[in-house]
This record gives C-alpha cells, sequence and structure tokens, in this order.
C-alpha cells in the first residue's frame, strides 16, 4: 500500500532531528509535509556535552537508579547527535521549546535552539514552562495538542503558520 500524503511528523528530542531529516527527504523528492514538529529537539548542541565524562556524570545526576547500560546507550544517541548536521530546508516548523534549560545549554543563547540555522520556513515556537525532560508530562500535553490541532487546522486551509 502506498504511503498517505500528506504527511505529518512530530519528533521528541532526537526524534525531532529524524523527523527533520525525513522532511528534507521527502522534500527533495516532491513530497508535502503539512506539519513538521518538534518537541524540545536541538540542531546545535553545547560543547559540554561533547564530554563523555561530563555527560554521563550530568545524565547520573538527573537519575541515581539509571543503569549504567542505560547510559552508556544515551552516550551513544549523544554521539550521533554530535556527528551529524542537519540538512538546510524550507519547511514550516512548530518548535516546543522547554524553557527550562539545562546548565549545559545556557550558554548557548539559541531562542529557536539553533533551527534557524537550517531550516528557512516559518517558525513557530512555543515555549513551554517545562524541562526536556518533563515537556511530555501531562501537564503539558494539553497545549502541545491545543497547538498541534490549530497548526493542522491552519495548514489545511492556507498552508501557512
Amino acid at each position: 500500500m502506498p504511503p498517505t500524503r500528506p504527511y505529518y511528523f512530530l519528533g521528541y528530542s532526537l526524534g525531532g532531528n529524524l523527523v527533520h531529516e525525513i522532511a528534507c527527504l521527502l522534500n527533495q523528492n516532491g513530497e508535502e509535509v503539512k506539519l513538521l514538529a518538534m518537541l524540545d529537539s536541538w540542531a546545535v548542541h553545547s560543547s559540554l556535552n561533547q564530554d563523555e565524562l561530563h555527560f554521563k556524570r550530568q545524565l547520573g545526576s538527573l537519575s541515581e537508579v539509571l543503569p549504567t547500560e542505560i547510559v552508556n546507550l544515551a552516550w551513544e544517541k549523544e554521539k550521533l547527535l554530535l556527528n551529524c548536521t542537519p540538512t538546510k530546508i524550507t519547511q514550516n516548523l512548530l518548535l516546543f521549546k522547554a524553557k527550562k534549560l539545562v546548565n549545559e545549554y545556557h550558554s548557548l543563547n539559541e531562542p529557536l535552539n539553533g533551527w534557524d540555522l537550517f531550516n528557512f520556513g516559518d517558525i513557530d515556537c512555543c515555549e513551554v514552562e517545562a524541562t526536556h525532560f518533563d515537556i511530555l508530562d501531562k501537564k503539558f500535553l494539553e497545549l502541545i495538542i491545543n497547538k498541534i490541532a490549530e497548526a493542522i487546522e491552519r495548514t489545511s486551509s492556507d498552508n501557512d503558520f
């Protein structure tokens, strides 16, 4: 069965980077992406997170019960992000940005999490009073779902945010 078009994507953290690349590939093939939405995904990264020991200590400080295997897997994921530069695209983007940044990201001072360096479409940034780790908590989901629904409704009527 062929894929259903147009496409609607939502990605959290690394998932946002992945759906961005999928949208790039689809656009290059003449496909239409009606919604590209990200939950606290970053196109640029803190230099502190490039240090394996620092990254693992920071992650370990968030939870005393994380097994070593999970911490090591998180580091492997982080290395994927650090070694990948997003493809440039012109695509409307709905970005949910965690307002409560972890220390490593305060120094970046990137109001759009760096996506404006790679995405030349309209970027609608919605700050959420959350951290990267609790942005998916139930108390924030109503806001996120409503903004996504509004964006989908707008794209059905006029292609703009």
